[in-house]
């Protein structure tokens, strides 16, 4: 799949969710906005000021289209209510999140307060609790999404060293009281959560112990029926929920194989060519291949 492949497919995704919230009871005033794709030099010059290397399918995300928006709203009577939200910054604006010097207007202000950064939700059913991120040297944390001030979701590298380049981030989701919950392992997987949960409010929240609101429960129950009725705890039923509707019924596409590397295209298709060379029957010196009788 070529750049090229991953537009068209990228496309495809999108402009299916926009026509699946169309068809949904009551939804409004659907706007994608077209995103550019970024430039190479610009992961590039990203990643060496942050001395990080961005994993390989948030690169092909970035130059399919650098950032992601997409609203949606309600009609109520002659009004319109905005409610839905589909957001991923921009490769500009994928910034470090740092603790609050005194004295300055940084927005992350009081994420650490005393114990606050080592905060992170116990997990269920005797499972091992990942470590948390930290606002200090052993994690570089970027934001992805501000989610309209609920919380926000980062790209964090963990067990970072100073002067090291730093690799293999995860996808993190920060609630309202500084804990840290673990959404996803790669961007891929986090892409596909994303779509899955069509901007509904706060549906980061159901990844945690706090759950959702009564009001975003009551969103859940209109639109995505089906979601709110997975219990949390069942990663089969999930899985299983997330290869069904991670794209609307007319675009039945695997999320997994949207971002993958070029380069990985090119090694698989340069098998394909030896095998085929292999396989190719070979010509005697009467033209006919060898192993064909002659009439």
């Amino acid at each position: 799949m070529t750049e090229g492949d991953n537009s068209d497919a990228f496309l495809k995704i999108t402009l299916g969710v926009v026509s699946h919230l169309e068809s949904l009871p009551g939804v409004s005033n659907v706007i994608l906005d077209e995103k550019t794709p970024a430039e190479r030099h610009q992961l590039l010059m990203w990643e060496q000021q942050n001395s990080c290397f961005l994993p390989d399918d948030l690169k092909f995300f970035y130059m399919t289209s650098n950032g992601m928006r997409l609203t949606w709203g309600i009609k109520f009577d002659d009004n319109i209510a905005p409610i839905g939200l589909m957001h991923l910054n921009s490769i500009e604006r994928l910034k470090q999140v740092t603790v609050r010097k005194q004295g300055t207007d940084d927005r992350s202000e009081d994420l650490e307060y005393e114990g606050g950064s080592d905060k992170v939700e116990p997990s269920k059913g005797g499972d091992e609790v990942p470590q948390c991120p930290h606002f200090d040297s052993r994690s570089r944390i970027f934001e992805l999404d501000p989610c309209r001030g609920c919380g926000r979701v980062c790209l964090v590298f963990e067990n970072t060293e100073a002067g090291s380049p730093a690799h293999n981030p995860r996808i993190w989701f920060q609630d309202r009281s500084l804990r840290w919950h673990l959404l996803a392992d790669s961007f891929t997987a986090y892409f596909q959560l994303l779509l899955v949960h069509i901007g509904l409010p706060e549906w980061q929240y159901s990844f945690t112990g706090i759950g959702l609101s009564p009001q975003s429960q009551t969103w859940f129950h209109m639109l995505a029926p089906m979601r709110l009725a997975i219990n949390q705890d069942d990663q089969v039923l999930m899985s299983a929920f997330l290869q069904e509707e991670s794209a609307p019924p007319d675009n039945k596409l695997d999320c997994s194989k949207l971002f993958k590397a070029k380069t990985e295209k090119r090694s698989k298709s340069g098998n394909q060519n030896k095998k085929s060379l292999q396989n190719k029957p070979s010509s005697n010196r009467s033209g006919m291949p060898a192993n064909t009788k002659p009439r």
